[in-house]
């Protein structure tokens, strides 16, 4: 008998570690499938990663090629319009032309006799020649005053 109890103990203990067995090793199936999904994400996630950051590398050199450019571009634009000589129709402050000066014919520039008040200036032209009030005009209806 006590042979047969030890055999039922032994047995009884085989019988409680096959099961704990059987548990773990599913248990280890499952973890072994969740680590299975775990390096599926994690190389999509790695490939998404290295794509992300190539395209993050085309967008800097795009923005940079850009960026050259425009610098590019302002400076070919200043040097051009300091080797271009201002256009009128472009530049607004060159726009207004010089009003002319008021000439004095040559035989007036000459004479200096002649009186001050025998002939007035107008504002709309400093050479046209005006009567004196003083003198009176003789047409061929009018008699002298």
């Amino acid at each position: 008998m006590a042979y047969g109890k030890v055999y039922m103990d032994f047995h009884s203990s085989n019988v409680i570690i096959y099961r704990l067995n059987s548990t773990l090793s599913v248990r280890i199936e499952e973890l072994n499938a969740q680590i299975s999904l775990l390096y599926v994400e994690n190389l999509r996630l790695r490939a998404s990663e290295i794509a992300l950051a190539a395209q993050l590398k085309r967008e800097r050199e795009k923005s940079h090629r850009v960026l050259t450019d425009a610098e590019a571009a302002v400076r070919l634009a200043l040097v051009a319009s300091q080797l271009q000589p201002p256009n009128v129709a472009t530049d607004p402050k060159l726009d207004k032309t010089p009003e002319p000066s008021p000439r004095v014919p040559q035989h007036q520039a000459r004479r200096h006799d002649t009186p001050k008040s025998s002939f007035t200036t107008s504002s709309s032209s400093a050479t046209q020649r005006q009567p004196d009030s003083r003198l009176t005009s003789i047409g061929p209806h009018r008699t002298a005053a």
